[in-house]
């Protein structure tokens, strides 16, 4: 048996809340624009490319891509990569996500 990191993200606070999506593969990408892998298209605040959730030996991180109005953790402000636990809140403009982090047993046949 092996385990592979599951995210799911959620919003719960701004225009879009109530959408959650989840995830089996990393990186993942957050904006504006519709071809983000988490779309958030009714928020102005959010840039087109906002910020990015990857993966990196086993640990999940969060990053900003340069965006305009910045996206913080849990209340701060974010300049780098920044290791990503279960239950934290990612704001983007006028969005709040929270993060689900959780382990899924495979089997491999």
């Amino acid at each position: 048996m092996t385990a592979k990191d599951l995210l799911t993200i959620e919003v719960v606070g701004g225009p879009m809340t109530g959408q959650s999506k989840s995830f089996d593969a990393l990186p993942i990408s957050i904006g504006r624009l519709l071809n983000s892998n988490f779309p958030l298209s009714l928020d102005p605040h959010v840039s087109k490319a906002h910020c990015s959730i990857f993966q990196n030996q086993k640990k999940i991180y969060l990053i900003d891509l340069n965006s305009t109005n910045g996206t913080y953790l849990n209340g701060n402000s974010i300049k780098s990569p920044v290791l990503l636990k279960n239950d934290d809140l990612i704001i983007v403009g006028r969005t709040t996500i929270k993060c689900k982090i959780t382990m899924v047993n495979r089997t491999n046949t």
